[in-house]
């Protein structure tokens, strides 16, 4: 007798291919909006000293969120002039970005500031100081003649500065003052 035809084996099905890490770019120019916990003035902060402010709201490029708001971001004061240690010098306290703790992990950053807000309880007031931030402007300007502070500052485009408008006065932004910076340079975030 013939032998019947062997039939194939069944071809296994495709192991479906787990997706890997992807890649997502934060482009430079891109608007950051934290705020920070603690007071920082031109009376008492030192240059290289380290600071953490945190996001106000999440950070999303492409429909994915990178960053969630509160993450943690940190920076160094670069510059300080104070008010009453200086004669003649013009209250400053320059501030730049370095670290932010994305989905990914801690990435480092370039950022350099660009808006100073007064605090505030609105989350939709946070969209509009990350989104329209006017670099060189006159942001949250308050005199507090009692303690003779400057409260918000003027910003210094250029230098990513705030400066007091009067001397003799000093730079004080309170706890919960809410900061714009802008990346200088792209971050690359895999997760």
């Amino acid at each position: 007798p013939a032998a019947a035809p062997s039939k194939p084996a069944p071809k296994p099905a495709p192991t479906p291919v787990a997706a890997g890490p992807k890649t997502y770019t934060v482009p430079s120019g891109t608007s950051v909006s934290v705020q920070i916990p603690a007071e920082m003035s031109t009376k008492t902060a030192q240059v290289g000293q380290r600071f953490t402010a945190n996001l106000t709201s999440d950070l999303v490029v492409n429909g994915v969120t990178v960053a969630r708001a509160g993450a943690p971001v940190q920076g160094s004061i670069t510059e300080v002039i104070s008010g009453s240690k200086t004669i003649g010098g013009k209250p400053t306290l320059a501030l730049t970005f370095d670290q932010m703790t994305f989905a990914g992990g801690d990435m480092p950053i370039n950022g350099r500031l660009t808006q100073v807000a007064a605090k505030s309880d609105k989350a939709g007031d946070t969209a509009k100081i990350a989104g329209g931030a006017i670099a060189g402007g006159v942001v949250g300007h308050q005199f507090d003649s009692e303690q003779g502070k400057v409260i918000g500052a003027i910003l210094g485009a250029a230098a990513g500065t705030a400066a007091a408008k009067k001397t003799g006065k000093e730079v004080v932004l309170p706890a919960g003052t809410v900061l714009g910076f802008t990346l200088d340079s792209p971050v690359n975030v895999t997760m």
